[in-house]
C-alpha cells in the first residue's frame, strides 16, 4: 500500500462516514441533511477514524494472529471494547479541538445519559464499538481482497490526477468553512458598523439642501443597504447549514444570528428588491 492508496482510502472513509451519518439524520428528521462541518460529501473525522481502525487492525493481527478472521466471542469482545475506547477518545479530542479553535460546540450529548462533558456519551461509544467490529471483521478483509487490488490496477497517473483534484477541492472546502466559522465575529461587527453608517446617513438626508446632494446620499445609502443585506444573507445561509447538520450546536456567535433579522427567504427578497430599485434609478439617470 503506497501513499496514493492511503490518500484514496482517507477520502473513501470520509465519504462513507458522511453518507452514513447524512442518511441516518435524513431518515430521522424526514428531510435531506448534509451532515458534517464541510459543504462537500466528506466528514474527515471518519477518515481519521478509519485510519485509526486500520492501525488497530494491524496491531491486533500482530499481537493476536488470526484475530481478523477469528469468530470467537473473546475476539469480538476485545475488538468491541478497544474500538469503544479508542474512537471515543478520538471523538472527545476532536470536540475539544473544535471548541478551542472555532469557539463552537458542534455536538452536545449533555441530554444523553452517561456523557462526558457532552462530548461523548455511552450510546455513541457503543456505536463506535460496533463500527470498529464491522470494520475489522467485514470491511478490512474486503478492502484487502477486493478494494486494494482494484485500486492497484488503476494506472498511477490516474490516481495522481484524482487525488490532486479531490484534495484541492477538499482543501478549498476546509479553508472556506474555517474562514466562515472564524469570521463570524468580524462579520457581525461589520453588519453593526454598516447599520450605524446607514442610520447616520439617513438622518443627515434632511440637511442636504440640493436635489443632487440628496440623490448622491440616497445612492450611497442604497449601496450600503445592499452590502449589509448580502452579508446578513451569507451569515444566515452559513448558520442554517451548521444548525441543520448539528442541531445541538452551541456558539455565542451563532446565537446572534436569529430571526427575524436573519430570515434567509426575507433577506433574498429584500436583496432582489434593493437591486431592482438600484437598476431602476440607474435607468432613470441615463434617460435624463
Amino acid at each position: 500500500m503506497n501513499i496514493l492508496h492511503l490518500m484514496f482510502l482517507f477520502l473513501l472513509y470520509s465519504f462513507i462516514g458522511w453518507a452514513g451519518e447524512s442518511l441516518s439524520k435524513t431518515v430521522t428528521r424526514g428531510h435531506l441533511i448534509n451532515s458534517g462541518f464541510l459543504s462537500g460529501p466528506v466528514c474527515p473525522i471518519y477518515g481519521f477514524g478509519g485510519f485509526i481502525m486500520m492501525f488497530l487492525c494491524a496491531l491486533f493481527i500482530k499481537l493476536f494472529p488470526g484475530i481478523s478472521s477469528s469468530a470467537t466471542p473473546e475476539s469480538f469482545i476485545l475488538l468491541f471494547f478497544v474500538s469503544f475506547a479508542v474512537l471515543s477518545v478520538w471523538e472527545y479530542a476532536v470536540g475539544v479541538l473544535l471548541e478551542k479553535t472555532l469557539h463552537t460546540k458542534y455536538w452536545d450529548y449533555s441530554k444523553n445519559p452517561f456523557n462526558l462533558k457532552g462530548r461523548v456519551c455511552l450510546k455513541n461509544s457503543i456505536y463506535w464499538g460496533l463500527a470498529g467490529l464491522a470494520f475489522v471483521k467485514i470491511f478490512e478483509p474486503w478492502q484487502e481482497k477486493v478494494l486494494l487490488p482494484a485500486v492497484s490496477s488503476v494506472p498511477s497517473i490516474v490516481l495522481i490526477i484524482f487525488d490532486i483534484a479531490a484534495y484541492s477541492l477538499f482543501a478549498y472546502d476546509i479553508a472556506k468553512n474555517i474562514h466562515s466559522a472564524a469570521g463570524l465575529y468580524n462579520a457581525l461587527n461589520k453588519i453593526k458598523e454598516l447599520s450605524d453608517i446607514i442610520k447616520m446617513h439617513t438622518e443627515e438626508l434632511e440637511f442636504h439642501t440640493t436635489e443632487a446632494a440628496k440623490e448622491f446620499a440616497g445612492d450611497k445609502i442604497h449601496s450600503l443597504k445592499i452590502r449589509e443585506t448580502q452579508l446578513r444573507l451569507r451569515l444566515s445561509t452559513y448558520a442554517y447549514r451548521i444548525r441543520t447538520a448539528f442541531p445541538d450546536v452551541k456558539s455565542e456567535m451563532l446565537n446572534k444570528i436569529v430571526l427575524p433579522d436573519y430570515d434567509k427567504h426575507a433577506l433574498k427578497e429584500r436583496l432582489s428588491e434593493l437591486r431592482r430599485k438600484r437598476n431602476k434609478n440607474k435607468d432613470l439617470k441615463e434617460k435624463r
